[in-house]
């Protein structure tokens, strides 16, 4: 390794949320500034991550995330920040649609991805990530809700760009296709698994900014994820 880059040993049940939970106490503990979340399917431009620090340390309560664009098509937004809606699923304002479509300054969001995100050292705190109830999916935009709720501020900064590669979306979709009943059962518990039941539920509780609206939208969401790929597997609709 260069000796400037420390690795973290981690357990193989770290997934995550683990994983993230034990970077933040090592920065914690190392007194770091600010902390950088990057997925391993994320493509920065050259200037990406300066253009991110540098809007992030004109305030020290901003958390800063990039825009998100297709790899295969870099004029295509992917994620562009995401909206609360009491007791629903989040709107994410500009997916799909060309950059061109996109504010040119920074503008707030709700929620955040952990793509490519930029966040003072001091709100890396485990106790936004819930790890004794998340441990792979949903923990990014959790953590953010949490982040938000606690005074952060959270921004989507337009001008930097970085790019997602999907290349491994259909292995993502085939180890959760309930092609047997073992599988269908495993898509419900498996840590990996975005239909896991647990992980659901309290995503779509903490997601919330109120307790009733987090209790409708955790019992909408939990059901749905229930149904759906049961009807899956029983071949009364397409699977994924």
């Amino acid at each position: 390794l260069d000796p400037l880059t420390t690795a973290l040993p981690l357990a193989p049940e770290h997934y995550w949320v683990g994983a993230v939970a034990a970077l933040y106490d090592y920065c914690q503990q190392e007194h770091f500034d600010r902390i950088i979340l990057m997925n391993h399917d994320c493509i920065p431009e050259a200037n990406c991550l300066g253009i991110l620090l540098d809007f992030q340390m004109q305030g020290s309560r901003r958390i800063a995330h990039a825009l998100l664009v297709y790899k295969s098509d870099t004029d295509r937004v992917w994620w562009a920040g995401s909206l609360i809606r009491w007791g629903r699923i989040f709107a994410q304002p500009y997916a799909g649609q060309s950059r061109s479509q996109v504010p040119s300054e920074p503008y707030q969001i709700s929620s955040a991805m952990g793509q490519c995100l930029i966040l003072p050292c001091e709100a890396g705190q485990r106790r936004f990530l819930h790890t004794e109830k998340l441990q792979h999916y949903f923990g990014d935009s959790v953590q953010t809700c949490e982040m938000r709720r606690a005074g952060y501020e959270l921004f989507i900064v337009p001008t930097a760009i970085a790019h997602t590669d999907q290349s491994d979306a259909e292995a993502k979709r085939q180890r959760i296709r309930p092609t047997s009943w073992a599988a269908l059962l495993n898509s419900w518990n498996a840590p990996y698994s975005s239909r896991n039941l647990c992980a659901t539920f309290w995503a779509a509780w903490l997601h919330q900014d109120s307790p009733v609206g987090g209790a409708l939208h955790a019992a909408t969401m939990t059901v749905g994820k229930i149904v759906k790929p049961l009807c899956e597997y029983l071949g009364l609709i397409r699977g994924i």
